[in-house]
């Protein structure tokens, strides 16, 4: 949608913002292949983190912690999954290391253009998801904490404040003028709790949640790697270098506002606590890099999990599940529209299209593998990509007729065996399985030597 005119804020519609999906159209335009673009765009973003977390750990630490930090990012598998995937959180991490990076140059130089960047980075942040509004709030906090004794800089902070928020709000001016954004930003409460409920404390869910998450940072960040946090941490506090205590408060602020504020904990947790933990690589890298031995002993289980998740994915998210009940197996393996059956599903399509164009069509309220298909096939010569549904055409026009044609072959793929009130104009060709469920998709082509009332689609038209 982004490649459409007037369509460019599309994702708003389902409660999305934007920005991640521009890059993404951006580098389609590169790529035939969709999901490999925006992989890339992870990637990039991850090799950023990467490059984020080295400086960061020798800026505020040495280079000794800077080489160990950059180990442990490269295969804690909160960072290696996410680095790979065409999702938000490598880019968030992006936003979470830069905003520290101008946090720490202010604070070295306060002024209003230092006050300005971290807004603007922010800024872009909440145009690609909403998660940095509390990365905005835990820089608020720490400029208050920062004023507790020293008040005679509160009018200036106060001015560097307003300057940060002013440049958050003007980068997102373009979406903020847009109806849809504000219809939709109820669905935050999906998974954020609403202020009313803030307001009255409830306990039992801050308990539960941050029981059910240190689960999966238990298992995500390693055992090892998080215990050496924690003790790199309990160093820090007390430590005069202001550099380290900013750290220690960009950690934990923000994590801790994170705890407060989500909803429930869910296989989704181990993609919104990813953008909160890369900096709790450096208390632990620090930690380690005065214990060769057991810098060694903490990689173990990285590794081990990086190579699983290279060379045998599907082993790796059973093992996970037999861990935690946070493996997220059910999106990426054993759940419906986990989307396995794309490739099967694309090598059929890429098949009969080989010597003849081909329309490829699927019903209106699909999600994944069609989806899929849809974003695969939206620019391939050979397949023309459209909707046909029964709701499209019409109860009372299917009433009256008895066979649909096309002047291209049609191929209708059917989410499991659902074909949309067109049963009468359709016949089974194949069906495609998911080796790991019990998700299937049915291919239909329409019928042939079909006889009476014949009604001719123009699906490959404008």
């Amino acid at each position: 949608m982004t490649h459409v005119p007037g369509l460019a804020f599309h994702s708003l519609q389902d409660g999305k913002q934007p920005l991640l999906m521009w890059i993404f159209g951006l580098f389609q335009n590169f790529f035939s292949d969709p999901l490999l673009a925006s992989r890339l765009v992870s990637v990039l973003f991850g090799s950023f983190n990467l490059w984020g977390i080295y400086y960061l750990a020798g800026d505020v630490f040495n280079r000794k912690t800077a080489v160990v930090s950059v180990l442990l990012y490269i295969f804690i598998p909160f960072f290696f999954f996410f680095d790979r995937q065409a999702l938000m959180e490598s880019s968030l991490v992006s936003v979470y290391l830069l905003t520290f990076i101008f946090l720490l140059r202010f604070y070295r130089s306060p002024g209003y253009l230092t006050a300005a960047f971290p807004g603007i980075i922010l800024g872009f942040g909440f145009l690609n998801k909403s998660t940095p509004v509390l990365f905005l709030l835990a820089l608020f906090i720490i400029h208050a904490l920062y004023l507790i004794r020293r008040r005679s800089q509160i009018v200036s902070f106060t001015a560097f404040t307003l300057v940060t928020l002013t440049c958050f709000f003007l980068v997102n001016i373009p979406m903020l003028i847009q109806p849809v954004f504000w219809k939709t930003l109820y669905r935050t409460g999906d998974y954020a709790l609403p202020l009313p409920q803030l307001l009255r404390f409830p306990l039992i869910t801050w308990i539960s949640n941050f029981i059910n998450h240190l689960e999966i940072l238990i298992l995500n960040f390693t055992p090892v790697a998080l215990i050496a946090a924690i003790l790199g941490i309990t160093s820090l506090v007390k430590n005069p270098d202001f550099k380290k205590r900013l750290l220690v408060l960009w950690i934990t602020i923000p994590l801790l506002l994170y705890f407060l504020t989500i909803r429930h904990t869910n296989d989704l947790s181990f993609r919104y606590l990813t953008p909160f933990v890369p900096l709790l690589i450096l208390p632990a890298a620090y930690y380690l890099s005065f214990r060769f031995f057991l810098t060694v002993v903490a990689l173990v289980l990285p590794v081990f999990f990086t190579l699983q998740l290279m060379f045998y994915p599907v082993s790796y998210f059973r093992i996970k599940s037999r861990l935690t009940r946070y493996s997220y197996i059910g999106s990426y393996v054993t759940g419906y529209d986990t989307g396995y059956q794309v490739n099967a599903l694309r090598s059929y399509i890429n098949e009969v299209s080989r010597d003849r164009p081909i329309i490829l069509a699927t019903a209106v309220h699909t999600f994944n593998p069609e989806s899929a298909l849809a974003a695969y096939y939206r620019r391939y010569p050979r397949v023309q990509f459209a909707y046909l549904d029964g709701r499209l055409i019409g109860e009372e026009t299917i009433g009256t007729i008895d066979c649909i044609s096309s002047d291209l072959p049609v191929y209708f793929i059917a989410k499991l065996d659902d074909k949309v009130n067109l049963d009468k104009f359709l016949e089974k060709v194949t069906v495609i399985t998911n080796p790991y469920n019990f998700d299937y998709s049915t291919i239909y082509t329409l019928k042939t030597n079909c006889t009476g009332q014949t009604v001719r689609l123009n699906l490959s038209g404008p």
